[in-house]
């Protein structure tokens, strides 16, 4: 869950919150409302141990339990500005939890102390040290913070959102700054130096407490505090030694002078200079010396950026610039600010320069706890304490020296000189054991947490002090620890934790912990287990989802969970809890040995039934197809030494494996019956499972003809059929073709020159290799021969070639002033009416010549004359009419217009039907004959449709032919282009790639996007410019169906990244509009505006339903047209 956890850490986790417990794992944690720039924890997850408590909030008292954090906190301050105090250590939280009294209403607290080395950075500003850094060895921290909210008749994200909005939390940080400068020290309070932005005042401030005894010079106007009050009249103060020891030089100044400096025990001694303000530090440090009563030179060590304090060293010395007094006098100064080793008498010698001022004092250091630990009994007192101000002591157990892992007590100080605790030595606090004692001093700040204008107190740890002896604790409700904890690797990634139970348990929490380095860390993973649980099978690298919720609190979306890796080594502890009205009480926790955790490698399984391969369809579903009898499953991977299993998953009975050989003997069934196989290489398992289909009904074959002719030239012929869809129909030598989805088939072949029929054996088989009665095809050539049609006056007469057993009907025509008489021929073929000048007979092996006979008509003047005419006809061949031509014999005729077809170029005149010898229109004519148009198609660029599965008349006919077209799609086959199946989401990003002409890319970041695929180089495109996004950082998802939603999403991305306007101007009005995810919501309003993407017919979007391949192809043709 992203958010903003106590309004100081924000991050990606899972929150559990109850009225007595409290679970929170994230990563990622950042500063509220800074960016990834100020990340200020790595990683956590901490889990919460008992100590009851009341606390009052707000006018209300909430009782519940306490929790002492276990898991550390990585923590840095970073800022470009300014970092005023660096660490890189660890803190460990706790937190008090309660409810009401109407237990409608959750409390929450935080509490922690730490202790850490780090840096602190001077600001530039800053007249002491201007921008210098110092490594610290002791950097106190604290966290603090409050807030309450509702958890009855709220849901869980509305409680977290008020949880988020109202809480009152900090991070204190202090550090003594310089081990030379021994009275200076910083503090901050987060998030407030975040949220003014580093404004001093705003939540952190430098503190130097030897200014205050240089009242005479103005630092109000450098920005820093002067501690004052350590001025006062006290006992330890050195009070008289400053009045005494400050006095004013002439104005003219001088170059060198005597000076006495005292100082008491733990007390730095002082002396300041005042230069000219147009001096430089360079020219001070060129000409300044310092003598001691032997008048031995004392070497000076000016302090530079990174400088490391040496004690040992006589003089440390800085420079502050551009000082003022005061009182002004209308001058500039630079003074010198120099810290002696010890008191005594010395010599200042400016050289060739003059001073006009100087000073000496001493200065105790900032307040220091003094306490002795005897028998759980803590005395002692606090050190130069400041009268007036308020102490606090908190004091921790730790299994380490120096920690604070378990509060034990918090109370304020009313005499710092006397003060008294007692460590406990039982109770609910902390698990039983011995452990090392802590005490934090802390007083209080004062600084706008809540960002109301109205300053409130913030307690800061100034100090603290370990204890290096142990104290004994009893947890009187601590159960018994759990014992033989173990921990091993269950293959496929999977580790199983086993222990033994403890009596009187109501439960067994489990944590999980990551060797790093050398060392072992938690991993914010684990499990909480009932009391009869004592075995658990950890999936440590499968993860859900966690929830995403912004800083504000006011949306949340689902994202990927965050997983632990393989190639690692890990361990478990295991503790067992008692349940009370209070909450629960852990036993001591009990942990495992490492175990190394392998990268799981799926193996590659390959399965064939009786010697056939099996496919796997787009799920990852092998298919399998069988008859009845005898069926063999074999079954091999790519490791040599894998064992395997077959089960069938309507009973889980395991198939035997016959004789070791991983073949398995299917059982008889009916219908469909799917199996598990099971592939076992060490402790890996890889799974995949068969369909089979039991078919024992046989195809039905049936042939279109009994006889089927082939071309008399080149010999070819078709045979067609049809049975079950999808069967394989066999002929020849082992030759098959496949019936298509509607049955239907064609096997084409070719008879020789030798060969003037055959007879060809076809059968069918199906799936289950059950095989069709045999039919018999009988395939004829055409043998084509003339038949010659003499003395005919019709337009088509009837010549041309036929084959034999053709009907071949010749006409006679009309011949003016003759009639017709009767046919004639000398080649022995029976017209069905001789007399008839229409009729027919049946084409013979031979050519055939026949005569149309005539007698002159009766009366008349006879004319007409003895000339004998012929009859040219004209077979366009779908072409328009062309009139027959009669000329005289031995004439020639003239060519006549040139025929029209649609669609077609004419290519001249033939004189057979085939179309082979093209007419001489010089020749004369002899006889009555018919010429034959030839055509050859024009290319008009009409597109021919490959697919069988796209018609003219379906709705996405022109979107198919646009997207092929323009080679945005390909068919599944060159025949099929599967309309209505899904589009996955590398199908459609693959498309949007080829949009754009298919550019250069980078490296795929998906981890599922397999390298070399055909769609590896458009995820990687589209991910570059944010056309899509994967379902998590590592995965893209490539073969899952991509939803309307998801589609509309991404055009919506792709026509931002084009430069397309992308604004909207009104909602949808889609019955289903709750449905769209808040992601998708605008891009499927824009889709609907620009007419890309419309609704169903009952005003529904469907957001969440899968995108057919004829409707991505109707998408892209209408985003092409509509939104350029």
């Amino acid at each position: 869950m992203t958010g903003t956890y106590l309004h100081l850490i924000e991050g990606t986790g899972n929150i559990i919150i109850g009225p007595s417990e409290i679970s929170l794992k994230a990563t990622d944690v950042n500063l509220v409302g800074a960016g990834a720039a100020t990340q200020i924890v790595d990683s956590f997850g901490y889990s919460l141990k008992l100590n009851g408590q009341e606390r009052s909030y707000k006018g209300n008292t909430y009782e519940g339990v306490y929790f002492g954090g276990s898991k550390e906190l990585a923590l840095n301050l970073p800022s470009k500005q300014i970092d005023v105090i660096t660490f890189d250590s660890s803190i460990e939280l706790g937190a008090f939890g309660g409810v009401n009294n109407s237990k409608d209403y959750l409390y929450l607290a935080i509490g922690a102390n730490g202790t850490v080395a780090g840096r602190v950075q001077i600001p530039k500003s800053s007249p002491v040290l201007a921008g210098k850094g110092f490594n610290v060895g002791n950097i106190n921290l604290i966290v603090g913070g409050q807030t309450a909210f509702p958890i009855r008749n709220v849901t869980v994200e509305e409680g977290m959102k008020q949880a988020f909005q109202n809480v009152d939390v900090y991070l204190g940080v202090v550090a003594e700054v310089g081990g030379w400068l021994a009275s200076a020290r910083a503090w901050v309070l987060v998030p407030k130096i975040v949220e003014t932005d580093f404004r001093k005042g705003g939540g952190w401030d430098i503190e130097f407490k030897m200014l205050g005894y240089m009242p005479e010079w103005n630092w109000a106007d450098k920005g820093v505090s002067p501690v004052v009050s350590m001025l006062a009249e006290d006992s330890d103060a050195n009070f008289a030694a400053v009045r005494d020891e400050n006095f004013v030089l002439a104005n003219t100044g001088v170059s060198r002078t005597e000076i006495s400096a005292s100082a008491g025990t733990d007390e730095a001694p002082y002396i300041v200079l005042a230069f000219d303000g147009n001096l430089t530090e360079e020219q001070i440090k060129e000409n300044l010396k310092i003598f001691n009563d032997s008048n031995a030179e004392l070497n000076i060590d000016w302090m530079t950026d990174d400088s490391q304090f040496n004690p040992d060293e006589d003089v440390s010395a800085t420079t502050i610039a551009d000082m003022e007094k005061t009182n002004a006098d209308g001058k500039k100064y630079r003074l010198a600010l120099l810290r002696l080793k010890e008191g005594g008498k010395y010599i200042v010698d400016a050289g060739g320069l003059t001073f006009t001022d100087e000073k000496t004092f001493s200065v105790e250091p900032f307040e220091k706890l003094a306490l002795t630990l005897t028998d759980n009994q803590i005395s002692g007192k606090v050190k130069y304490a400041v009268d007036n101000t308020p102490y606090v002591i908190r004091t921790y157990f730790s299994n380490e020296e120096g920690g604070a892992d378990y509060m034990i007590s918090e109370q304020e100080i009313s005499d710092t000189s006397n003060i008294e605790l007692s460590v406990p030595t039982s109770g609910a606090i902390a698990p039983t054991g011995e452990y090392y004692v802590t005490a934090f001093l802390m007083t209080k700040k004062q600084a706008d947490l809540n960002g109301d204008g109205k300053e409130e107190d913030a307690l800061i740890a100034i100090d603290n002090q370990a204890f290096n002896t142990k104290a004994a604790y009893t947890n009187v409700n601590e159960p018994s620890a759990p014992t033989d904890v173990t921990l091993q690797t269950s293959g496929n990634e999977v580790m199983r934790a086993e222990w033994n139970a403890s009596d009187n348990v109501d439960g067994y929490n489990v944590r999980i912990y990551e060797e790093k380095d050398g060392e072992w860390t938690d991993t914010g993973f684990g499990y909480d287990l009932d009391k009869n649980t004592t075995a658990v099978d950890m999936a440590l690298t499968v993860g859900g989802n966690g929830v995403r919720v912004n800083e504000n609190g006011n949306t949340a979306e689902s994202v990927p969970a965050e997983n632990l890796l393989p190639d690692k080594t890990y361990k478990v502890g295991v503790r067992a809890y008692k349940k009370s009205e209070n909450g629960k009480y852990y036993s001591k926790e009990t942990e495992s040995t490492g175990e190394f955790l392998p990268k799981y490698t799926p193996m590659d399984i390959a399965l064939s039934m009786n010697g056939n391969e099996c496919t796997a369809d787009e799920n990852g579903v092998y298919h399998a197809y069988i008859g009845g009898g005898d069926n063999t499953l074999s079954v091999s991977g790519s490791d040599a030494d894998a064992t395997f299993k077959l089960t069938r998953m309507d009973t889980n009975d395991q198939i035997p494996n016959e004789n070791g050989e991983n073949t398995f003997a299917i059982p008889e069934f009916e219908g469909s019956l799917m199996f598990k196989i099971d592939g076992i290489s060490g402790k890996d398992v890889t799974s995949v499972f068969l369909l089979i289909n039991m078919d024992k009904e046989p195809p039905v074959l049936t042939l279109s003809s009994d006889i089927f002719y082939a071309d008399n030239e080149s010999g070819d012929y078709t045979i067609t059929g049809i049975s079950d869809a999808g069967s394989r129909i066999m002929y020849g030598d082992n030759e098959e073709v496949v019936a298509g989805s509607d049955g239907k088939f064609a096997v084409s072949g070719n008879l020789d020159e030798s060969q003037t029929s055959s007879v060809i054996m076809l059968c069918a088989q199906d799936f289950a290799e059950n095989t069709s009665i045999p039919q018999t095809a009988l395939v004829i050539k055409k043998i084509s021969n003339t038949v010659t049609v003499n003395d005919s006056y019709a337009e088509n007469s009837g010549s041309g070639e036929y084959s034999e057993g053709e009907t071949v009907t010749i006409k006679a025509g009309e011949r003016s002033g003759y009639k017709f008489s009767g046919w004639t021929t000398d080649d022995s073929v029976q017209f069905a009416d001789s007399k008839s000048a229409e009729t027919t007979f049946t084409m013979p092996s031979k050519a055939v010549t026949v005569t149309a006979n005539w007698t002159k008509s009766s009366g008349g003047n006879g004319g007409g004359g003895g000339n004998v005419c012929y009859t040219v006809s004209f077979e366009t061949n779908g072409g328009n009419d062309i009139a027959s031509k009669t000329v005289t014999r031995n004439s020639v005729i003239k060519e006549p217009e040139t025929p029209i077809k649609d669609g077609f170029d004419f290519e001249g005149w033939y004189t057979d039907k085939g179309l082979k010898t093209k007419y001489d229109f010089t020749e004369k004519v002899t006889k009555n004959f018919t010429l034959y148009a030839k055509w050859t198609e024009k290319d008009n660029g009409e597109w021919k449709n490959p697919f069988t599965d796209v018609k003219e008349k379906d709705w996405f006919y022109d979107s198919v032919k646009y997207a092929y077209e323009n080679d945005l799609m390909k068919g599944i086959s060159n025949t099929e282009f599967a309309p209505d199946s899904d589009v996955t989401r590398a199908m459609f990003v693959t498309v949007i790639y080829r949009m754009e002409n298919e550019p250069q890319t980078g490296k795929c970041a998906f981890t599922d996007v397999e390298s070399g695929s055909y769609y590896e180089n458009a995820v990687a495109w589209a991910n570059e410019n944010g056309i899509v996004s994967g379902i998590s950082e590592e995965c893209f998802a490539p073969n899952e169906p991509i939803t309307r939603e998801q589609m509309a999403a991404i055009i919506y991305r792709y026509a931002a990244f084009k430069g397309y306007d992308i604004t909207t101007s009104s909602s949808t009005s889609y019955t289903d509009n709750d449905n769209i995810s808040d992601y998708a919501k605008n891009a499927v309003i824009w889709a609907a505006e620009k007419s890309v993407m419309t609704g169903n017919t009952d005003g529904s979007f469907a957001p969440k339903a899968n995108t057919t391949r004829a409707q991505v192809a109707s998408v892209f043709m209408r985003m092409v047209e509509n939104i350029k």
